[in-house]
């Protein structure tokens, strides 16, 4: 073998090796990054426009990122009230159980402003660089001036998106178009127009209804165009196209949508092409649990490469597409959906049994294969009162891939919109890379500086000195909870894991032969607040004067799967090598509820001394104390604690005529409603002599499938 063959041997080994290094660097760092699991809440409220007086009702989901189902491990979920200035005004802490929690928060005196922001996240998901939280704005109607503003700001904001990130010369490029008013909220144009720098037009382009366009335009070395838009009130606003870049590649995405496919172009110019050929760049297609790859090896006389992507081969939802050149450096990045067969529709059939004079029989039939856990807002049919910045579906499938604000991202998720996926693609298209940083993932991996909690560790400890052949008695019946320890020298105990109500009482005594005595311990709890803060991305709405009456009366482990399947595309050879990932690690600790019991064993338990464990009383339900002996009882009222399950009561409207209800009252709400495959629940609502209903339904059944839903009922 000659020297000259042997080096030439020896580099096209070396090459591989390294190209195949390349690709393990991106795929450990990948899954290192996401293999612990991130938490994702969805609020079900039942409006988002409030009179003083009314509760704000929730019903909380919380998803598992990895399993991409309801998270049966989490429990704390912190709810946090903001003013419009980002100051914390307070916060609440509803008790999550496989995956769903509800509760209230009643709107009182103290709500003196107009606006507010609800802010929903753990204590866990603060290990992770991204914001995950959920987020809605809601309003007090209190006065003439609560109402939204018609007046127009004439201030408009005009922006170019290069797809992929950049534009190259000598080569087509698609450009993402975003047109939004001083209120932030898009616009569609009444005309639009490309010119070039003598003037001349080259192109027409248009809006959409949340102001997203698009242009795909031939670009010479330092070319410039000018993008001219004439709004509906005749003003005339422009953009320009960012700088134009002499070396790079650029991708183009097309959605096939009729024979279900994507198609996706790779190309540069021949100035690059000098300096890459014959080497290796990755396409990466991810979505945080499974990703494909494949390579491109440019050859010196191509310029453009494509591939067909075919829907049945790729993941479903949010895709995210980067390339990576052959230094392992991310060089573009393009997010794209994929039709997903997790959102249900048609799955329930809604009716109304019987009216009586004060109350509504409603029937909710669910005709789905899997049994579906709901909640349900019902409000008069012409509410200005339900505006919902995010649905259920919205939350877990789109919003955790992006970081700028969307505009109504429920119209992407109802079926009836029938050019919902030609502009959820113009939506990605102006989004630019994607929410999870590229840095973040080789540099900076999640760690568990902030611990997973499971309840609430409440810490008794007894000062004063107590013979060890006395019983000490812990008494809540409003938790359900009862137990009774030895004394000994130390006299600590610890309640793990306690889910005890805010503000609700605890009894403490000392058991002595058969009499009682008061005995205060000292108690202290550990993390039972979230250090939060509010970082507001969206301007300030605006409002107008309308006609108001006040309505409200005054006293109103770690498990890593891997399969690397090759499959060749018929039309183009694009290799699909799947890595499929269901990472799942948290700390799992014993879900210990103070609130129920299980055959009558307490499922409490308490730890003394940090050693010692005992059941409390094996029989809980047998256990009564006279008022007589309460009263030998030290009496504590918790000053910390979550939220307490509380039935839905009507406020109590002085009209339910005026206009103001009719915009803004509420009828009637229903969470915590399970129903089986091919069953059906039924309930009555009160009758407000309201002809026509609004029934706002969000939900998920046991496959982690969604459910969003508006029903119109004629009462």
């Amino acid at each position: 073998m000659s020297f000259k063959k042997y080096l030439l041997i020896l580099s096209l080994f070396l090459f591989n090796f390294l190209n195949s290094q390349t690709s393990e660097i991106i795929d450990s760092s990948y899954q290192e990054y996401f293999k612990k699991t991130r938490e994702i809440p969805h609020l079900h409220l039942n409006k988002t426009s409030f009179l003083n007086g009314e509760n704000i009702w929730i019903q909380a989901y919380v998803l598992d990122q990895n399993s991409e189902q309801l998270h049966n491990a989490t429990s704390n979920l912190y709810v946090s009230i903001f003013d419009e200035n980002s100051n914390l005004k307070d916060q609440h802490l509803i008790p999550i159980e496989n995956g769903i929690g509800s509760g209230n928060i009643l709107i009182d005196s103290t709500f003196t402003n107009e606006t507010y922001y609800i802010k929903a996240s753990t204590n866990w998901m603060k290990n992770f660089n991204e914001e995950n939280a959920y987020f809605q704005k809601i309003e007090i109607i209190k006065d003439e001036s609560s109402e939204k503003n018609s007046q127009k700001n004439e201030k408009y904001d005009f922006q170019l998106f290069p797809e992929g990130g950049h534009l190259l010369a000598n080569t087509y490029n698609k450009i993402g178009i975003l047109i939004k008013d001083g209120n932030n909220k898009g616009i569609r144009i009444k005309k639009g127009h490309v010119k070039d720098e003598n003037g001349n037009v080259i192109d027409s382009f248009s809006t959409n209804q949340f102001g997203i366009g698009m242009a795909f335009l031939p670009f010479n070395e330092n070319q410039k165009y000018i993008f001219e838009a004439i709004t509906k009130e005749n003003q005339k606003i422009e953009a320009y196209t960012p700088t134009v870049e002499k070396l790079g590649i650029t991708l183009n995405l097309a959605n096939d949508i009729e024979n279900n496919r994507f198609l996706l172009n790779i190309a540069t110019n021949s100035n690059t092409l000098k300096n890459i050929k014959e080497k290796k760049f990755k396409i990466f297609i991810h979505n945080t649990r499974k990703y494909i790859q494949s390579f491109i090896d440019f050859k010196e006389d191509k310029k453009e490469y494509s591939f067909i992507l075919e829907k049945n081969n790729i993941l479903e939802g949010i895709n995210i597409i980067t390339v990576f050149n052959e230094e392992n450096k991310p060089i573009l990045e393009r997010l794209f959906f994929n039709e997903s067969s997790r959102i249900l529709s048609n799955s329930l059939k809604t009716s109304i049994e019987n009216t009586n004079y004060d109350s509504i029989k409603i029937k909710i039939q669910n005709n789905h294969k899997g049994k579906i856990s709901l909640s349900t807002s019902f409000l008069p049919l012409k509410t200005k009162a339900y505006n919902p910045e995010n649905s259920i579906a919205s939350s877990f499938l789109l919003t955790p891939f992006i970081s700028g604000a969307i505009e109504n991202p429920n119209y992407y998720f109802t079926s009836a919109n029938k050019n919902r996926l030609t502009d959820l693609d113009l939506l990605l298209l102006t989004q630019g890379w994607s929410k999870y940083k590229w840095d973040d993932i080789f540099n900076n991996p999640p760690s568990e500086v902030y611990k997973f909690e499971n309840g609430i560790d409440i810490t008794l400890k007894i000062s004063q000195k107590v013979a060890t052949d006395n019983i000490f008695i812990i008494n809540s019946d409003e938790n359900k909870f009862h137990g009774a320890l030895p004394f000994t020298k130390e006299n600590i105990y610890t309640i793990k894991n306690s889910f005890f109500i805010k503000n609700s009482t605890i009894h403490f005594s000392m058991k002595k032969n058969n009499n009682f005595y008061k005995i205060g311990p000292s108690l202290s709890f550990s993390s039972h607040s979230l250090s939060d803060n509010l970082n507001l991305t969206q301007q300030k709405a605006i409002f107008k004067n309308s006609n108001f009456s006040s309505l409200l009366e005054n006293d109103s482990f770690s498990i890593e799967e891997k399969n690397s399947i090759k499959n060749e595309s018929k039309s183009s050879n694009f290799t699909y090598n799947y890595t499929t990932s269901r990472w799942s690690t948290y700390p799992i600790r014993k879900r210990i509820p103070v609130i129920e019991y299980k055959q009558k064993t307490c499922r409490n338990f308490i730890e003394q001394n940090g050693l010692y464990t005992l059941e409390g009383i094996s029989n809980p339900a047998e256990v009564h104390f006279s008022d007589k002996i309460i009263k030998e009882f030290y009496e504590y009222k918790l000053p910390i604690g979550f939220m307490s399950k509380k039935e839905y009561y009507s406020p109590k409207y002085s009209s339910l005529d005026e206009q103001t209800y009719v915009n803004y009252g509420a009828i009637f709400w229903k969470p915590n409603i399970e129903i089986d495959a091919n069953s059906f629940i039924e309930f009555h609502i009160p009758n407000n002599n309201q002809k026509n209903i609004v029934l706002q339904i969000e939900g998920i059944d046991n496959q982690g499938n969604f459910l969003t839903e508006k029903i119109t009922f004629e009462n």
